[in-house]
């Protein structure tokens, strides 16, 4: 699997969009969250719509690659997207802040 890589300004331009992209989706607008087959069929995958991005949960580990997390039932996926799904798109009364960490953009 590939991930978009692109240099430091593209980054922090990215960043903006995705974060008007999250705060429209909170206010009624369009994305989801779902889970998918995973490539070779082994388990799935969790997949995030929004705006124009397609994103895929990770697992954090540091010093390795992202790599996308895998649940062996898509009852275990769907459980994730389900709790994913509540804190990127919460209820509209919501006061929820937003972190990004563009450190890694400027290489």
């Amino acid at each position: 699997m590939q991930f978009w890589e692109v240099d430091g300004e593209q980054g922090s331009g990215l960043v903006s969009e995705l974060h008007r992209n999250l705060e429209e989706w909170a206010q009624g607008g369009l994305g989801r969250v779902e889970p998918v087959p995973a490539p070779g069929g082994v388990g799935y995958h969790v997949r995030i719509g929004v705006g124009r991005f397609v994103l895929l949960t990770c697992n954090r580990v540091p010093g390795v690659p992202y790599q996308p997390a895998v649940f062996s039932k898509v009852r275990d996926a769907l459980a994730a997207a389900e709790r994913i799904a509540a804190i990127l798109c919460p209820n509209q009364n919501a006061r929820q802040e937003i972190y990004f960490n563009v450190n890694s953009f400027r290489k």
